[in-house]
């Protein structure tokens, strides 16, 4: 991988190559300078990283083919809204398509300082290996699609509902805890996954074995390319959103007493636990401090705070109203700004009234933005909210 701070007559030559105006000087260019020799001559390439949620077909960020080669360039106004240093990976459209080592195997993020008028030169060494996913359900038995079109009169939208169900669930009369879950589609079944799967079932059912209560899991499939709006409780400037506050209304007062009306739930706060991945841990937090009569614990895994950073006074402003436990990940290998974000989140808490009994802020040094990594921390998070009154 090369660096080079080029001048402004060739980042105009490149603006003019790729078809934009030739008036006005593109302010950052990337180039792709080669690419391995499998690489589909057809495939198309994203920059993915923490300048879009790390969403990994951004149209923003598309590669366009100039003179043979990939080339993105991001204009003087996109440029201004840039986190510094950049922090991205290349993929062909999925997490399951990205750029990794020779042999197949995951990299670490690219990170890279830039300066107006770089024009940044990369190679790709090679693709992450991903088999395929066609026919291979590894959803286990205790996993079931309760609704494929679940009704959300808020959002008016329909969603595909997942279910766990401990062990015992069906050879005793007791009541389960519950645990909302976010982006139901990569929970389970590397099928449905688009970015790998958190194997919640096969962690439940090892932990159950080993002397846990059990827990039933309720997943709630993403809105793929709504995800973002229906994750956002607020408008994002840059991104838009904003639809979170409507989910999180059909979470709590049509998908939970569905599920309460159907299983032996114990349905009240002390056994309600919401959980979510980045956006998915903005929803989430958010649910966690607007319903706290509900929602009596909740596991915020890499929250992108970022996107809608209203949530530090919305947190401040609801405060404590009821005695509750939240677990929040970060990786250190994530963007530069998630543990420092994290930790205000921690001190907000504490001055909302929470005590360090109640927050759990775990950084981990090898963490990524990525589900292997939100699937190895889960044994910890659950022990933590569930703890004791989880024992036999």
């Amino acid at each position: 991988m090369k660096l080079i701070f080029s001048n402004k007559v060739i980042v105009a030559f490149l603006s003019c190559m790729v078809g934009t105006a030739c008036v006005g000087l593109a302010q950052l260019t990337f180039v792709i300078d080669s690419l391995p020799v499998n690489t589909s001559v057809d495939s198309t390439f994203y920059l993915a990283g923490n300048m879009n949620n790390w969403e990994p077909n951004a149209a923003d960020y598309h590669f366009e083919t100039s003179s043979g080669k990939p080339v993105l360039q991001l204009t003087a106004a996109v440029t201004a809204k840039l986190p510094y240093p950049l922090e991205f990976k290349i993929t062909r459209g999925t997490w399951d398509h990205c750029e990794g080592a020779q042999n197949g195997t995951s990299i670490p993020n690219r990170t890279m300082k830039w300066h107006d008028g770089d024009t940044l030169y990369f190679t790709i060494a090679g693709w992450e290996k991903a088999e395929s996913k066609e026919g291979l359900h590894t959803a286990n038995e205790r996993v079931f699609i309760l609704n494929d079109a679940f009704y959300l009169p808020h959002l008016k939208r329909y969603r595909r509902i997942w279910v766990y169900l401990p062990i015992s669930y069906a050879d005793t009369s007791k009541r389960f805890p519950v645990i909302y879950a976010q982006d139901g589609q990569n929970l389970f079944d590397a099928e449905t996954s688009y970015s790998g799967e958190w194997k919640l079932d096969e962690t439940l059912m090892e932990l159950e074995n080993k002397g846990f209560k059990g827990a039933i899991v309720v997943g709630i499939d993403n809105g793929m390319e709504l995800r973002m709006a229906e994750y956002s409780p607020w408008k994002n400037e840059k991104y838009g959103g904003g639809e979170g506050v409507a989910f999180t209304e059909d979470l709590v007062h049509t998908l939970k007493p569905y599920i309460d009306s159907l299983f032996r739930t114990k349905a009240d706060r002390n056994n309600t636990i919401i959980m979510g991945s980045s956006l998915g841990g903005l929803i989430s937090h958010y649910a966690f401090m607007k319903y706290p009569e509900v929602f009596g614990k909740a596991a915020i895994l890499s929250p992108a705070y970022w996107f809608n950073q209203e949530i530090y006074a919305f947190t401040t402003t609801q405060g404590k109203q009821n005695d509750g436990k939240i677990f929040i990940l970060a990786g250190a290998r994530e963007s530069e700004g998630l543990v420092g974000e994290v930790n205000l989140m921690h001190d907000v808490l504490i001055s909302s009234g929470y005590t360090e009994s109640e927050i759990m802020v775990h950084v981990s040094p090898i963490g990524e933005h990525k589900e292997w990594f939100w699937q190895q921390e889960f044994e910890g998070v659950l022990k933590f909210l569930m703890a004791e009154d989880n024992q036999k």
